[in-house]
């Protein structure tokens, strides 16, 4: 039930009047660090999945504040699942974060991922690359 419950979030987002920041932001965004916590792996798998399309809805600002410590967390996750599924959003997700201080954490845990142990993971590290290279450039 939890599971299917976060799928309906992105769902949500895309809806012909879809959900608002404000509304994210006082019903969804409190119950994400608890599903961040589940014991149940597929709905931390779910909630990965759909991270990325919420940070573009909620912006910089909110991602910083409130998001960057669960998407570092999921990355880390020991199920690699939820790993892959976070980071097949890194590209999205570090375009709303941009490029400062913040999003060199997220850029540590992502080239940690680059030597991960299921193939899958490293593919999509691999997959975001150029996303990543778009948005850094040379410098980094």
């Amino acid at each position: 039930v939890r599971k299917e419950a976060v799928r309906v979030i992105e769902a949500c987002l895309n809806l012909p009047v879809p959900l608002t920041n404000k509304q994210l932001q006082d019903f969804i965004l409190p119950q994400f660090q608890s599903l961040g916590l589940d014991s149940a792996q597929p709905v931390r798998a779910a909630l990965a999945q759909v991270l990325g399309p919420v940070t573009k809805t909620l912006g910089r600002d909110i991602t910083q504040r409130q998001l960057l410590s669960l998407i570092s967390d999921l990355m880390k996750d020991e199920f690699h699942d939820v790993r892959l599924n976070i980071v097949s959003h890194a590209g999205l997700i570090c375009e709303v974060l941009g490029v400062d201080g913040l999003v060199h954490s997220l850029l540590r845990t992502i080239q940690d991922l680059v030597v991960d142990n299921h193939w899958r993971i490293r593919q999509s590290v691999v997959e975001q690359v150029p996303k990543l290279a778009k948005l850094f450039g040379v410098e980094m």
